[in-house]
């Protein structure tokens, strides 16, 4: 490495923190500048699975049936505001083009890339820094009521399959068995040994102790203004806390990503995807694996300190409004499923947004106007699952080393 080894980063999520874990461990000074509290957005109320088997995009012929006929119900697992922002109609149309199977073949090629490698990378890092984030890898079932959708997820597994990680057929009879917590009169399941699960707020947790640790200046409530910018690089960073000066520099605001393109000096096609949670206090009869409820849309994820439900997908701006009816569609979710549902209106609602991209797949590059500015945002559901990986090639191209994997996908020319 070159004397030159100074980096700041924008952004406190999952993927701002896994950049710097890995830059600090090649020796970087880094700062880290966050708006909020490091690890409170997004990566804070997920329902916390590491999912490398899930390589298909949201963006696939199927989902963008079943979209079309949910559009416009306000419960159901996908719901998209009506809108006449031509800028928000024409992500539509082209997120609807992505559906085609060539373009959706491309894409899962490189979403695999990212997530293939999670489990083992997310278990150096909780092993080696000895992590309290109820990490384990006990993999996930998918439970189906419709004897017709249970068939057809044989065609999700083939996808998964080619990259090496196949579930396995839980027949009916075999359901209470492999999960107690499951209703009776199911038509199957789908187990995925290939999931692990962690809390992701202990996660962030754990991961700013490392990073303290490891001498990272984390600037939290500081506000980012854009760069000090000579002869096409950048020199500083502006903050509410005044500049902070850097060699490299790297983007990592997820779903705020869009608003800032007059900092960054151009748009990235990025839509804030909400999604909703509630956590609840562990208590007997819950489910001991985690559960994809796939007719519903919904994820149960059970932790020894905790329980959880989430999902759904609501595209309707940068709108803080933790609506009630999409809170209910959680818990209507689950009861088709579930023997016994606890009180879930005493849980704790959250919502998070996450950034997502027409084609499924994350921005990882240099920004035009800045030759050592770098942006990585986009991961849509799969923030989580994708940081290390990302977080490892970010680390590796501020290095000038060679990128363990092929960042060509993610590059800012593709749109």
């Amino acid at each position: 490495m070159s004397s030159s080894n100074r980096a700041v980063i924008i952004g406190g999520g999952v993927i701002g923190g896994c950049t710097a874990y890995y830059l600090s461990r090649k020796g970087w000074d880094v700062t880290l500048v966050e708006k909020d509290q490091f690890g409170q957005g997004a990566s804070w109320g997920n329902c916390g699975l590491v999912v490398p088997s899930h390589v298909l995009p949201l963006n696939t012929p199927g989902n963008l049936k079943s979209g079309l006929r949910w559009i416009l119900q306000r419960d159901a697992p996908l719901y998209i505001q009506p809108t006449l922002n031509p800028r928000r109609i024409g992500w539509f149309m082209k997120f609807a083009l992505r559906c085609r199977k060539k373009e959706v073949h491309r894409t899962t090629m490189a979403r695999a890339a990212l997530l293939q490698r999670a489990l083992e990378l997310y278990e150096d890092i909780i092993g080696r820094e000895q992590m309290a984030c109820d990490w384990k890898r006990q993999g996930a079932l998918h439970v189906f009521r419709s004897a017709r959708e249970f068939k057809k997820f044989r065609e999700v597994d083939a996808v998964s399959r080619r990259f090496g990680m196949g579930a396995e057929i839980v027949h009916p009879p075999d359901l209470a068995a492999h999960e107690p917590a499951l209703q009776s009169g199911l038509s199957g399941g789908w187990y995925d040994p290939f999931v692990a699960r962690l809390r992701p707020d202990r996660f962030m947790t754990e991961l700013k102790r490392v990073l303290i640790d490891f001498g990272v200046t984390i600037s939290e409530k500081t506000i980012f203004y854009g760069f000090q910018k000579k002869s096409g690089k950048a020199s500083a960073v502006m903050t509410s806390r005044g500049p902070v000066e850097g060699d490299k520099f790297l983007v990592a605001t997820g779903a705020w990503t869009r608003l800032l393109h007059r900092e960054l000096e151009i748009a990235l096609p990025i839509e804030p995807g909400k999604g909703y949670s509630i956590t609840m206090e562990p208590s007997p009869g819950l489910p001991r694996t985690p559960c994809f409820f796939e007719e519903r849309r919904v994820v149960a994820t059970n932790w020894e300190s905790g329980f959880r439900i989430g999902s759904t997908m609501e595209f309707s701006g940068y709108n803080s409004f933790l609506n009630p009816v999409r809170i209910n569609s959680l818990t209507r979710g689950v009861l088709p499923y579930l023997k016994n549902v606890p009180a879930l209106r005493n849980g704790e609602a959250w919502y998070g947004w996450r950034p997502m991209t027409y084609d499924g797949l994350p921005v990882i590059d240099f920004l035009p106007k800045f030759t050592n500015v770098m942006v990585a945002a986009g991961h849509d559901t799969v923030g989580i699952s994708m940081a290390p990986q990302t977080g490892r090639l970010v680390a590796e191209l501020l290095s000038g080393e060679p990128p363990s994997v092929d960042p060509e996908p993610y590059s800012l020319s593709r749109f």
